[in-house]
């Protein structure tokens, strides 16, 4: 396998320099790797070898105010995600500002704004203001994170 470098920074050059360091692409998470490195002044050769470890990003977006019955998705609060990100949402729930819970949902997928908080208490439409939120989401690989925040409600 080939890999290639953008930059070039050596450790004894003093600070790291504006355009970064060298970054290798066509390494795999999880496969092993090997690395060649020469320096070109005195033509020294080192090999690094090891097991490559890359963090998978996700995006992540709750959203800050909601207008509930003003149709979909604006109506709702929910967590939206990359559109192949394999999100789970093992809980959320919202909070008023004295605490108590006002809507709680378990065990349910992303991107879907029906699922989430239509912005109704027992019923009724939420007082505009703002409420808290807690989501309790798992990994694809069982990580589990929890988010939390406010979002506002507007009418």
């Amino acid at each position: 396998m080939e890999y290639s470098f953008q930059n070039s920074w050596l450790l004894n050059q003093g600070p790291i320099p504006a355009d970064g360091l060298p970054v290798a692409t066509g390494i795999v998470s999880g496969e092993p790797y090997a690395l060649l490195l020469e320096n070109p002044e005195n033509g020294c050769q080192t090999l690094l070898e090891g097991i490559a470890e890359c963090p998978v990003l996700y995006t992540l977006y709750f959203p800050n105010v909601i207008q509930p019955s003003s149709g979909v998705p604006n109506g709702y609060f929910t967590l939206y995600t990359g559109l192949e990100q394999e999100v789970r949402i093992d809980a959320l729930r919202i909070y008023d500002r004295w605490g108590e819970l006002v809507f709680a949902r378990l065990d349910f997928d992303p991107n879907k704004p029906e699922l989430g908080w239509n912005g109704l208490i027992d019923g009724n439409d939420a007082l505009p203001g703002v409420y808290v939120y807690v989501a309790v989401l798992r990994l694809p690989d069982g990580e589990v994170l929890i988010k939390s925040g406010d979002v506002t409600v507007i009418r």
